[in-house]
């Protein structure tokens, strides 16, 4: 999949552009292979400068006020303008939101790939050394902070 960012501004696009490459098909083609996709940018949350963690609302929040900042000097200023007021909205409609693994359709490349998850039997073998390991998806469990998956 090609790089793609919201406003799709910046050098790389220049060179799409000239390769005849469209992000927003390739990004259209994406989404439509998974039946869950969250059809928006999903922001989980960020690190300060300071190294502080910050919360999936405050990053929001962060952002729309750093795009609104920004968005006077920018290539296109209404557009910046507009992903910080939905930037904003997102921060309160996005609040109780949390991720689960995407699940592709059937029929469609992602699942030929394996990408996702397409039932609750999957399980994948890998070998280590002269031992196999058995990794078995866990689905609807949550898991707290600083665990890694």
């Amino acid at each position: 999949m090609t790089h793609t960012r919201p406003l799709y501004s910046g050098p790389i696009y220049n060179t799409f552009a000239k390769d005849k490459i469209d992000p927003h098909e390739e990004v259209r083609e994406l989404m439509s292979a998974f039946e869950n996709h969250p059809g928006s940018m999903e922001v989980y949350g960020g690190y300060l400068r300071n190294g502080r963690r910050v919360s999936a609302f405050e990053t929001r929040m962060r952002n729309a006020i750093g795009l609104f900042a920004i968005a006077g000097n920018s290539k296109l200023p209404w557009n910046t303008f507009r992903m910080g007021c939905a930037m904003l909205v997102r921060a309160f409609t996005k609040m109780r939101y949390r991720p689960e693994q995407l699940r592709p359709l059937s029929g469609t490349k992602m699942a030929a790939f394996g990408m996702g998850v397409s039932s609750r039997d999957v399980e994948i073998s890998l070998p280590i050394g002269n031992n196999v390991t058995q990794i078995s998806p866990v689905i609807g469990q949550s898991f707290s902070e600083g665990a890694s998956v």
